[in-house]
């Protein structure tokens, strides 16, 4: 993977203070329900965690290789695979640009799935060409 976007689905409801610096976030205790979260290995669950805080800090425009530069020597021959298994898992999603990243963070798959593999599809189009 190149140096892309990444963008957080849903990154409204992990908002909590919203006008504060330095930014906060919100992580669900419910994470521990969910099979895409207890499917994910532990690194890849750190990666995330760490994903949505550089996504913060970033003012949501987060790059692939920032996040790969916040990350351990030792965990980089995996990175590719993780950061797929968190898009898999609908954590993440890798739009072709910053405008899609800004239609695509405040959508809710649990509502409207269909509109958001759309999207992700496009995105992953539009990123080949």
């Amino acid at each position: 993977m190149d140096d892309t976007f990444i963008s957080v689905p849903n990154w409204t409801k992990f908002q909590h203070y919203k006008d504060r610096s330095p930014s906060w976030i919100k992580v669900y205790t419910d994470l521990n329900s969910r099979d895409e979260w207890l499917g994910l290995t532990w690194g890849q669950r750190g990666l995330l965690v760490t994903a949505w805080l550089e996504y913060a800090r970033s003012a949501t425009h987060l790059r692939s290789e920032t996040l790969r530069r916040l990350g351990s020597s030792a965990g980089s021959r995996y990175f590719q695979r993780d950061l797929e298994a968190l898009n898999h898992a609908g954590f993440l999603l890798f739009p072709a640009s910053t405008e899609v990243g800004e239609i695509t963070k405040d959508l809710e798959p649990q509502r409207d799935p269909d509109a958001l593999q759309h999207i992700r599809d496009l995105a992953n189009r539009i990123g080949r060409q």
